[in-house]
């Protein structure tokens, strides 16, 4: 009886604390006849939902953010590209209720989501931190319909599923503007602020399964009967914005429709959104970096690890006074990024484009390599499910690639079988074997794992111990957009040895970092004793080499502050994948070394 008054006693201070907080978002404008596809041009600067008016009106939002002061830097980028109405808006968790919900999922917002996988378990709807956004079922009223609705979940394959109360303030209602799916899913009315908390009844019958879209066979079972709150009106805020038809065009005249998958380039739109720097972890990079700081005279406080207010601040100041740091930082401006990964021809653009280009099918269809048919073969599966064509483009695909090939050791699987597809997890595992397959010179798509998380997880750990072939993965990470990598990236290219850089080893070295980009676990011990060696001598030599002359010293001093910079920035990112400290730290010199480690070779033989 204690513990459950304890427990109780700390629920009951948890909602208490909830109640009394603030997030924040950036509204738009309001839009008549508002389209998704129209604020694809501003998807990298958050998650972008909208709150239904009347008259085919709708408020478009973006975010939320922790603080104003993030919320506010999104609203001025809004501004500068033709929002002028765009603002910040305040929302009080003081404003909503209470609710019981089960979280389902927890996604970068850059990255694609399988909406269509979530869309049958009926209500759906969002929070969003910054760069993720945990995506819930619900809302339940009471712990027996909590549990039973867990214990369904859980069954149909989502073991990861928890309860949880949160605050309808802060719960934005998942519908086809925030998929993109055409047949709506199930919209969650919220409560608005002011009303009566709802009484959530049980409706006694299934909700609806909302639709089954192109990444799944079509789905057969439904969701079991779930409360519906009562429904509301959306909150009224207190900025009033001047309705307009259409988002603002971009200076080229369009409205931005490029997606938010993958570009040509290999690089997401989501480029520039920073991870914020959490000011309580106590890191070596950050005490590296005060260090540094201090001996240049640009930081004066004490060496504790903690990349705080004045660290920051610091930072910034040797920015601006560092001579070699502001030249670098101008010749990042034009400092072109490395090639992306994969074969440079239409077909891997065809392949990269795929889930969000309708002209990338055409192409694919026209071709007659094993990996063409092997993705004829998935959009058929994703569209109509299992067939006999499904079945016969695939085997075609895998005699192709491995019939009469020379194999280095024994291959990961019986090429010469003939396999009948019955699900998807099977056919995108036989399309990394494709991929596998001797001379492929075409990487796998950043959209894939993107959309089917789990069967690409279970694809990695199936191919991990092949040492036969090499995966070639789409280079799509944000990294290299962000600042400090970027004046890291053009430092080290300038002390590189290669007048001429081997597009070769820059090719392996941005798809190793996808793979870091998109991984599920931290580095084992072997991985991370390497990482931590190679970071070592990399400091050891740089030692080395600034103490034989004053401008080896000085271009040292921009480098490693630079490397300090990115490290605390990487371990940040993978801190919000829900990595752990140590796992983090390991995860973000790993990917320093495939940005840096091999133009910087000179310093690490």
């Amino acid at each position: 009886m204690r513990q459950v008054a304890f427990l109780f006693l700390l629920s009951l201070a948890g909602l208490t604390q909830l109640s009394a907080q603030t997030h924040y978002t950036v509204q738009l404008g309001a839009f008549v006849n508002a389209r998704s596809a129209d604020f694809d041009a501003v998807r990298h600067l958050g998650f972008v939902y909208a709150q239904p008016l009347e008259d085919n009106v709708a408020r478009v939002l973006v975010g939320g953010y922790a603080t104003p002061e993030e919320a506010e830097a999104v609203a001025l980028e809004l501004k500068r590209q033709g929002y002028v109405n765009a603002g910040m808006l305040p929302i009080s968790f003081g404003a909503g209720q209470p609710v019981t919900v089960i979280q389902i999922a927890l996604r970068d917002v850059h990255r694609p989501i399988e909406w269509d996988r979530f869309a049958e378990l009926g209500n759906l709807y969002g929070i969003v931190e910054g760069n993720r956004i945990r995506i819930f079922t619900g809302v339940y009223p009471s712990a027996d319909a909590t549990r039973d609705a867990l214990n369904e979940l859980r069954a149909k394959g989502y073991a990861d599923a928890f309860s949880k109360t949160v605050n309808t303030a802060q719960m934005i209602a998942i519908g086809p503007f925030e998929t993109g799916v055409k047949q709506a899913l199930i919209p969650l009315a919220i409560q608005s602020p002011g009303s009566n908390p709802a009484t959530a009844a049980p409706t006694g019958s299934p909700a609806p399964t909302g639709t089954t879209m192109a990444t799944k066979p079509p789905a057969t079972a439904t969701y079991p009967a779930q409360p519906a709150a009562s429904s509301s009106q959306p909150p009224s805020y207190e900025s009033q914005v001047a309705i307009t038809a259409r988002p603002p065009t971009s200076p080229t005249g369009n409205t931005g429709n490029t997606g938010y998958l993958a570009t040509k380039s290999g690089v997401s739109t989501a480029a520039a959104q920073l991870p914020a720097i959490r000011p309580s972890v106590k890191r070596r990079s950050a005490l590296d970096l005060q260090t540094l700081m201090k001996t240049t005279g640009f930081y004066q406080s004490s060496l504790d690890g903690l990349y705080g207010p004045g660290t920051a601040s610091a930072y910034q100041s040797m920015l601006n006074g560092n001579r070699e740091l502001n030249k670098y930082r101008l010749l990042a401006q034009y400092m072109p990024l490395p090639s992306t990964t994969g074969v440079s021809d239409p077909l891997q653009e065809a392949i990269n484009e795929l889930p969000n280009n309708p002209a990338a099918a055409s192409v694919i269809d026209r071709s007659n390599s094993p990996l063409a048919f092997a993705y004829q073969a998935y959009r058929l599966f994703s569209t109509s499910g299992p067939s006999i064509r499904v079945n016969t483009l695939m085997n075609q695909a895998i005699s192709q690639a491995y019939t009469n090939k020379p194999l280095s050791g024994a291959p990961p699987f019986d090429y010469r079988a003939t396999y009948a597809y019955q699900s998807l997890d099977q056919l995108v595992l036989h399309l990394y074997y494709i991929h596998l397959a001797p001379g492929n010179a075409y990487a796998l798509p950043c959209w894939l794992a993107g959309l089917h998380p789990v069967e690409t997880a279970r694809a990695r750990e199936a191919t991990n111990s092949y040492t036969g072939g090499e995966l070639l993965f789409q280079a799509c990470d944000p990294f290299l957009e962000w600042p400090e990598i970027k004046l890291l990236y053009t430092i080290a290219t300038d002390l590189s040895d290669d007048a001429v850089a081997d597009q070769t080893k820059l090719s392996a070295a941005a798809s190793a970092r996808a793979q870091l980009y998109l991984a599920d676990d931290g580095l084992n011990t072997s991985q991370l004793a390497a990482a931590e060696a190679w970071r070592q001598k990399l400091m050891d030599n740089l030692n080395a080499w600034a103490a034989r002359d004053p401008l080896h010293q000085r271009l040292s001093v921009a480098l490693r502050a630079a490397f300090y910079q990115s490290q605390v920035r990487l371990e940040d990112y993978y801190l919000d994948q829900e990595f752990r400290e140590e796992e983090a730290k390991g995860l973000a010199l790993a990917t320093l070394q495939t940005l840096v480690g091999y133009p910087l070779t000179r310093f690490t033989n």
